[in-house]
């Protein structure tokens, strides 16, 4: 806490107060003060001090902030990776080329305007300036622009210092894209400048209050005990920031929050910098000129952020969300998705990495509507995604009726109207039927231990992991289609039979790598082979040959055990056993016939055990 005072002294002449009040009651107004102090007795002269007080809250960067601060720093290097356009230090450059020149990008967006007022008539303009004064709500904007682009500087100056960036570098950045005529953007600097507005404004409540509880909400009641503060959530698609706070007022939650728009980390950036209740103003409206009820509506200022922004409490990690967070798989207890999936290029990519960063047992909330972009690979209907998401894993529980009515009325999603158009007195609403879900990852079936069960009316145990310390076992009646053929359910243990099977067959095909390369004319790689020494002499090139295949198979095994992305790494493995099982099966129908019970049928079962591996 720090406290600044301001303290004005006031000498005052209290017994001679009246006395003035009297004389100026008389129309003696000529009152030489200096004189009436001196008539007044010392006794009766008395000081009052009148102190203003300032609180302050100033937090403490966390260990978690500062450290992701000195990984993001390192990042934004120019030696930290290839350099192009989405090198992270050219995407920030970008943004703050935006910022710079907002004054210049709006302002020649007015003077369009202007220009397109030339074409009215004389009689036309003289009604026009006589009723509302049409020239002066120009100049009236181009005072607000350059409002607007003091806060724009001030964003500039904030990030320079935050990520270590020099004037110079950023000047020299801006004038070469200038040379190239590459004008700055507009409509993302103002997107951002609006996003203060939904996010940490009064005006904003209503729409965050449309989707804020549901989401609040959700995780509440999957988390009812966070008293332990090692609950990690994760918030891709953060924009500015609000949500990612709201969730960590809960307590007992480390937030992690995700965005890869510049636009936007600069503007939170600018927050964390400036966290004071009303300690900003912005004119968000004045670069639209349709549906306002009123010019002053157009004009009007907006103060944020609207309650203290604790930057301890939050850490943005910036960046692709399908990458940045490679190497923390089955890491955080919940995933927040809010107005964020149908960005997506590849919708599928990101429901893999949603999967991938839970930790089995962990909880997606998801609140949004279904508006893709430009180019998506992949488009999805409600129904679809239902489809993807289950037959990747997720099982969907009950959301909080704050999230709207039942969508379908068998599934657990819910549908309600969520507005996102930032301005609340708008003449229009840009609102969707935003549609929510909790989801739990892998539920592990475990029925019998692998022994066989009736396919008609399976009875089993699941187990429910709400968290990592909560682990509470319940009888679940699954509803399988109706033939009496008998099957076999995966046990909890298939990931470890999955590990070692690959494992095996990695350190075999290893082996037989040894042998091929350099074991082939020794007595051992003979015996090992049924070969005799000239046979093995004569043919030690084509072994040598083989040896770097079966090396080969060995190496991508290792690499699907290793890799951080659980999805792609279950690829990998299934990639590298279909090529031993075919190359084995050939080499047995071909070469020797022990072939196929070294190599294929171990290959096939490892396939299998990966296959059913959840």
């Amino acid at each position: 806490m720090r406290l600044s005072a301001t303290i004005p002294l006031a000498v005052l002449a209290c017994a001679k107060a009246a006395l003035a009040a009297e004389d100026i009651a008389k129309g003696d107004t000529a009152i030489d003060i200096h004189e009436d102090l001196a008539a007044v007795p010392i006794e009766s002269l008395f000081e009052v001090h009148e102190v203003i007080v300032t609180l302050t809250e100033e937090f403490k960067p966390s260990p978690r902030y500062e450290a992701e601060h000195k990984a993001l720093l390192k990042r934004m290097s120019k030696s930290h990776g290839k350099w192009d356009t989405t090198h992270p230090r050219a995407r920030l450059l970008d943004a703050l080329h935006g910022y710079v020149r907002y004054r210049e990008r709006q302002t020649a967006e007015l003077d369009k305007w202007r220009r397109m007022y030339k074409n009215t008539s004389s009689s036309q303009k003289m009604v026009l300036e006589h009723a509302v004064g049409y020239t002066k709500k120009m100049d009236t904007i181009a005072s607000l622009i350059e409002q607007n682009h003091v806060l724009c500087q001030q964003i500039v100056d904030g990030a320079l210092e935050f990520y270590g960036v020099e004037r110079d570098e950023m000047m020299r950045y801006i004038e070469a894209k200038e040379k190239e005529n590459k004008a700055a953007e507009r409509v993302s600097v103002s997107q951002a400048l609006k996003h203060y507005v939904r996010d940490w404004t009064v005006s904003g409540l209503r729409e965050r209050d449309a989707a804020f509880p549901c989401i609040i909400q959700s995780l509440e009641q999957y988390f009812p005990d966070r008293s332990q503060g090692d609950v990690k959530v994760l918030l891709p698609g953060a924009g500015v920031g609000r949500l990612g706070h709201e969730v960590a007022a809960l307590g007992g939650l480390e937030v992690t929050t995700n965005e890869w728009s510049m636009y936007m980390n600069l503007a939170y950036r600018f927050l964390e910098k400036h966290p004071r209740v009303g300690s900003n103003n912005v004119h968000p409206f004045i670069d639209g000129w349709s549906h306002h009820a009123s010019t002053a509506d157009m004009f009007r200022g907006v103060a944020f952020p609207d309650r203290p922004v604790n930057a301890s409490a939050v850490v943005l990690v910036e960046g692709d969300f399908t990458t940045a967070f490679k190497g923390q798989n089955d890491h955080f207890d919940a995933l927040v998705t809010h107005f964020f999936i149908d960005t997506a290029r590849n919708l599928m990519s990101y429901f893999e990495t949603i999967h991938g960063l839970l930790r089995k047992g962990g909880i997606w909330v998801n609140l949004g509507p279904l508006l893709y972009g430009t180019g998506p690979y992949v488009q999805l209907s409600l129904d679809e995604i239902i489809a993807v998401v289950n037959a990747m894993g997720f099982e969907f529980v009950d959301a909080p009726e704050s999230c709207g009515e039942l969508t379908f009325a068998d599934e657990k999603v819910r549908g309600r109207e969520a507005v996102y158009g930032f301005n609340e007195r708008a003449l229009v609403k840009n609102a969707y039927n935003a549609q929510s879900w909790v989801m739990r990852k892998n539920v592990l079936l475990i029925a019998s231990r692998g022994r066989k069960v009736s396919r008609s009316a399976i009875s089993s145990f699941y187990i429910q992991i709400n968290h990592p310390t909560e682990v509470t076992l319940r009888l679940k009646r699954l509803s399988v289609p109706s033939s009496e053929s008998a099957v076999y359910l995966p046990s909890a243990n298939m990931g470890i039979l999955s590990t070692l099977s690959t494992g095996a067959m990695a350190g075999l095909h290893g082996y037989i790598l040894v042998l091929e390369m350099f074991l082939w004319t020794s007595p051992r790689g003979r015996k090992a082979f049924n070969l005799t020494a000239e046979f093995a002499e004569k043919t030690k090139a084509l072994a040598a040959n083989q040896g770097l295949y079966n090396g080969f198979l060995a190496a991508g095994l290792v690499w699907g055990l290793v890799h951080p992305d659980a999805g792609f790494a279950k690829q990998l493995r299934l990639f590298f056993l279909s090529c031993i099982a075919v190359a084995g099966s050939y080499g047995a129908a071909t070469a020797n016939r022990k072939i196929l019970f070294i190599q294929a049928i171990p290959a096939a079962l490892s396939l299998a055990a990966v296959s059913l591996d959840l």
